[in-house]
């Protein structure tokens, strides 16, 4: 098995956008050949840092992944949401790999509605 994690911090204002990004692509990466999982977690004491973990089946499995639109779409919101973006490959299980002050998210895909106060003025 092999884990790809990605982790990823929101830019200040920029998380929910970043969380419905994650959410729309966790559910069309789960269905590439070969992903066993893809989770998303929340640090729970800075919650604008996340982490994706990916589980997949074998390294040809994960290469591909690695070439796929889906991830260049992952890497690409990151750009634009997220401060930092950076990504590393393991054989190792996702849970070794996680510091306690992170839970499980469970991502939404649903549009949620952003609050007027949050958009910024020059929109």
């Amino acid at each position: 098995m092999i884990t790809i994690r990605i982790h990823l911090i929101a830019r200040p204002g920029k998380e929910l956008e970043l969380v419905q990004a994650i959410g729309g692509l966790k559910q069309k990466i789960a269905l590439e050949t070969g992903c066993i999982s893809c989770r998303v977690y929340q640090n729970t004491d800075n919650r604008n840092e996340f982490v994706v973990f990916e589980e997949w089946e074998n390294q040809k499995s994960a290469r591909e992944h690695l070439e796929s639109d889906n991830l260049a779409v992952l890497v690409g919101a990151g750009s634009v949401l997220a401060q930092q973006v950076c990504a590393s490959l393991a054989n190792d299980p996702p849970t070794s790999m996680l510091a306690e002050s992170f839970k499980e998210r469970i991502v939404e895909t649903k549009i949620q509605r952003v609050p007027e106060h949050r958009i910024p003025k020059q929109f």
